[in-house]
């Protein structure tokens, strides 16, 4: 892997952990601290939350990598996902 992609991927994991952490603490704030006149767009908020966390869980674990290339389009998986198998990073 070159220095270039080595960047990339840090980037990508560090983003993707941070935004674990900030969803799980921002779920935990709203399931705790949520005044009763906010409880109906906490709901709404709560569920944006549970949406991104999943987002962010399903995106660290497999990479997808798109390689232009004229007359066609290739999808490369990378990421802990192809421990498992090779197709099973696309679904």
């Amino acid at each position: 892997i070159t220095e270039e992609m080595s960047l990339i991927f840090y980037t990508h994991y560090v983003v993707g952990v941070l935004s674990i952490i900030f969803n799980v603490m921002l779920i935990i704030v709203i399931a705790k601290r949520t005044p009763k006149s906010f409880k109906n767009y906490s709901v709404l908020i709560m569920e944006q939350c549970v949406f991104q966390l999943l987002s962010a869980l399903a995106n660290i674990f497999s990479m997808q990598r798109l390689i232009p290339i004229p007359g066609m389009t290739i999808f490369a998986s990378l990421g802990p996902c192809t421990l498992v198998s090779a197709s099973f990073c696309y679904y």
